[in-house]
């Protein structure tokens, strides 16, 4: 049985995976110009992208989901948007990317990201919980000890200051008088 964080974190490494494979997906019609960007209009982009049946970009969507969900809970969830803005947002992670993005070498390296995804998705699916839990647990006092390290060298250096500036015995500034001749 695996853990509602293994589900949270599927889900997330999921949605990552298709955000990538969409990328390349885009690219791919874009130099085999079966989509045209020259002097479109963002509409005509867009019913372009809708023909070709691609998908608004999943990790907003993703997170979008998610706030709702959190909202729902509090019971704050009377959130009114605009539909046609969100769906113009919604393809900005395809029509954003830079022209120099938009080559072979990049869709290569799209796939790869996005097969990396399933295989740490998979990882995920085979875990148990209680892994999940030792793990998060490791990363969390790894991360606890590296700031309360950081924490007391700070604070020794300002321990060797303060005991520079209470020590009584501080050595005298001689200055030095130029010989006249």
């Amino acid at each position: 049985m695996t853990s509602n964080r293994c589900n949270k974190n599927g889900e997330t490494v999921v949605t990552q995976s298709n955000q990538l494979s969409e990328k390349a997906r885009f690219i791919e019609h874009v130099l085999n110009k079966t989509i045209d960007l020259n002097r479109s209009r963002q509409q005509s982009i867009i019913r372009q992208l809708n023909r070709h049946e691609f998908k608004p970009d999943p990790v907003k969507q993703w997170k979008d989901e998610q706030k709702r969900k959190e909202l729902e809970m509090c019971g704050e969830a009377n959130l009114t948007e605009d539909e046609e803005e969100e769906e113009n947002d919604g393809y900005n992670y395809l029509v954003g990317m830079a022209l120099i993005e938009l080559n072979n070498n990049n869709v290569i390296k799209l796939r790869d990201e996005s097969k990396a995804k399933k295989k740490e998705l998979n990882i995920l699916k085979g875990k148990e919980w209680f892994d999940l839990y030792e793990e998060d647990l490791k990363t969390f006092l790894d991360a606890q000890e590296k700031k309360e390290s950081k924490v007391n060298f700070i604070g020794k250096k300002n321990e060797k200051r303060r005991q520079i500036i209470d020590n009584d015995d501080e050595p005298e500034v001689v200055v030095k008088k130029k010989k006249e001749k």
